[in-house]
């Protein structure tokens, strides 16, 4: 009766820098995205999870205004994770789950908390459950730079983001 997810991460081409990825490979990059999961929820897979923290993935950079300065569509944080989290949903139908695990906030001159619920916003028709990290690998786990905290800073981020109505957190 379990349900079973699969995470999808994509990089940048090697040597490749965000800003310098032709627009017509993060075309097919999208593209991809959406014949894999169909490829996979024809095995029996119920969902697909998109792995989008810690500047970590293409995804993750596409959503820093501090790293995307495109000029094109993708320029605009948020609309590769859209057309990515569109396409999956147009393939694959309502009943296949979408999940994102994104930062809640990204480091330095990046998207703050208040840019991460407009994305939300944005995507909440496309996306069924919401992870929440932190902007770095060492404040998102309990061990570590987290641990002598009272309050985790995701726990801070899914209050305040539920404080605004959502409900997928």
């Amino acid at each position: 009766g379990s349900l079973a997810l699969i995470s999808l991460m994509e990089m940048e081409p090697s040597g490749w820098e965000i800003n310098e990825i032709p627009s017509e490979a993060l075309d097919r990059l999208t593209d991809g995205f959406a014949r894999r999961c169909r490829q996979f929820q024809k095995l029996g897979i119920d969902g697909c999870g998109f792995y989008m923290c810690y500047r970590s993935s293409l995804m993750a950079k596409a959503l820093s205004p501090d790293l995307n300065r495109r000029t094109d569509r993708y320029g605009i944080p948020g609309a590769l994770a859209m057309e990515a989290f569109k396409k999956v949903r147009e393939a694959c139908g309502e009943k296949f789950l979408i999940e994102i695990e994104v930062s809640g906030q990204d480091i330095s001159d990046g998207f703050t908390l208040e840019d991460m619920a407009g994305y939300l916003k944005q995507w909440e028709s496309y996306i069924d459950i919401v992870q929440l990290r932190a902007p770095t690998v060492e404040l998102a786990h309990a061990i570590g730079a987290n641990s002598n905290k009272e309050e985790p800073i995701t726990l801070a981020y899914a209050k305040a983001l539920k404080a605004k109505g959502f409900d997928l957190i």
